[in-house]
């Protein structure tokens, strides 16, 4: 059997994950304007946009006769309005004069309503043709960069129809991992993780967010990990690293050294040769190593191995090449041996 010191280490606790990378926020890009053929795209996959730029342009023929169309009948039903409301001022200079009737003059006034609503009307009419006329030119809502182009040359955008352009809003792409219910609420924002990306090597992220929710078939809840400027691609698989809980510099002894019966943790701590039997409270446990959290003290030597071998009060004497003091934290254990 042998024995080795309680000494402080750090202790970190980990778990496997894997998931793929995914836009933070992934933006759809469609027309208002369908029936209009593509005649030309300005943008190809992969490319920087910024807010307002034109991704595509849709052939406007149609709708620039359908506005120049409006306009005239703009101007027609201006005039019209004028003459109306000229007419109708006529008939009310003179008629406290007696002549015109009152019949007469609800006509005029009958008339230049009706001549300036259809003023109104033909500006809405011009006003939605030349709004279709602006969404001709298809524009970027956000900066980001391009992740899919879903139209053709010359193909005609159709209503309800796929989204011309998809775009990773501000560039933002993430790691979305997925991980068993039961280990969810261990996980807090902010927590490390160490992403594995392949050839492209390795990247340290930080837990942005745990889902609220998790699926009811498969168990799993999903865990946004936010990553290091760069260009990614969205659809990598990725394997990675969570940190769930780490202690700096606690007091801790090798895994082997305490064996857990029911509820209690007990080990065997040398005292000045002989054996005695600690119950022990534990902490985190990883690396091999567990954490102590009460009953025993730095630098005491207990047994790594072979406890089951002891009894409480068993004397034990520490074998060792050369004589020399216990070994400080870091150094190989000793042999002890019972007796």
């Amino acid at each position: 059997m042998t024995v080795t010191l309680a000494a402080r280490h750090d202790i970190v606790v980990t778990v496997p994950v894997a998931g793929q990378l995914v836009p933070r926020r992934e933006v759809l890009v469609s027309s208002w304007t369908a029936g209009l053929a593509v005649v030309e795209i300005l943008v190809e996959e992969g490319e920087l946009v910024s807010v307002g730029q034109p991704l595509a342009r849709l052939d406007t023929a149609v709708l620039s006769a359908q506005a120049a169309r409006g306009r005239a009948a703009v101007a027609e039903a201006e005039v019209n309005a004028r003459e109306a409301s000229a007419a109708l001022r006529r008939v009310e200079a003179v008629r406290g004069t007696g002549a015109v009737s009152g019949e007469q003059l609800d006509q005029r006034r009958a008339a230049a309503g009706t001549a300036a609503a259809r003023v109104t009307a033909v500006r809405a009419e011009l006003g939605e043709v030349e709004a279709r006329l602006g969404q001709a030119t298809v524009r970027s809502p956000v900066a980001g960069r391009l992740l899919q182009r879903g139209v053709q040359l010359g193909a005609v955008v159709q209503p309800g129809g796929d989204p011309l352009f998809r775009i990773v809003e501000d560039d933002l792409v993430e790691f979305e991992a997925r991980l068993p219910d039961y280990l969810l609420p261990s996980i807090r924002p902010g927590g490390r993780v160490e992403v594995e990306l392949g050839a492209a090597g390795s990247v340290a992220g930080a837990v942005r967010v745990v889902a609220p929710r998790v699926d009811a078939a498969t168990r799993l809840g999903t865990v946004s990990v936010t990553l290091p400027g760069g260009t990614y691609r969205p659809g990598t698989f990725a394997t990675g690293t969570l940190r769930l809980e780490e202690r700096v510099s606690t007091l801790t002894v090798p895994a082997t050294a305490v064996t857990v019966v029911g509820k209690r943790a007990r080990l065997f701590a040398v005292e000045d040769g002989v054996a005695r039997e600690r119950t022990v409270e534990t902490g985190l446990r990883a690396g091999g190593r567990v954490e102590i959290l009460r009953g025993v003290r730095e630098g005491e030597p207990v047994v790594v191995s072979a406890a089951a071998l002891l009894r409480d009060g068993q004397r034990v004497a520490v074998v060792t090449d050369a004589p020399s003091p216990m070994p400080r934290s870091g150094q190989s254990p000793s042999q002890v041996t019972s007796r």
